[in-house]
């Protein structure tokens, strides 16, 4: 019986790991987009941007 609870609890400790590198990566992805859309308008604009 305690072998199961043990494989349980280490199963959602791996799918919480996982969650958390997926969360990661998400935001890496995401700061990369806002970085890629804060130079497009800065070239449109004609200006630097000023992150506030």
């Amino acid at each position: 019986m305690m072998v199961i609870l043990v494989s349980v609890e280490f199963a959602q400790a791996v799918e919480s790991l996982f969650r958390i590198i997926d969360r990661g990566i998400t935001d890496r992805e995401n700061a990369e987009h806002i970085k890629e859309i804060k130079e497009s308008l800065c070239a449109l604009e004609g200006g630097r941007v000023v992150d506030i």
